[in-house]
């Protein structure tokens, strides 16, 4: 996988963040699938975040994480149909331990 850094693309603030936590989602989550002897990190944090990488829910997510900034304390308000999306998402996916 090539992964062309935050900076390359000149990214800041938010979506800098989500780049990185996309990047970071993907390759744990790429290693975690080669494994055949998973423990509770590759079960229960790699593999949810790698389906969360894989679903549409990454701007709700980072932006929820980080809510307290006005700008995405705005976006989420703007958005109330991505944030449902995304509390739907972690409700109904499976996270193993």
């Amino acid at each position: 996988m090539s992964v062309i850094s935050a900076q390359q693309k000149k990214l800041t603030g938010t979506d800098l963040l989500q780049d990185e936590l996309k990047n970071i989602f993907t390759i744990t989550g790429e290693l975690s699938q080669k494994k055949t002897d998973k423990g509770f990190f590759d079960k229960f944090y790699a593999d949810y975040f790698y389906k969360l990488v894989q679903s549409n829910n990454m701007p709700a997510f980072t932006r929820a994480i980080n809510a307290g900034a006005p700008e995405n304390a705005a976006w989420i308000n703007d958005h109330p149909q991505y944030m449902n999306d995304l509390y739907m998402w972690a409700k109904t996916t499976e996270r193993s331990n």
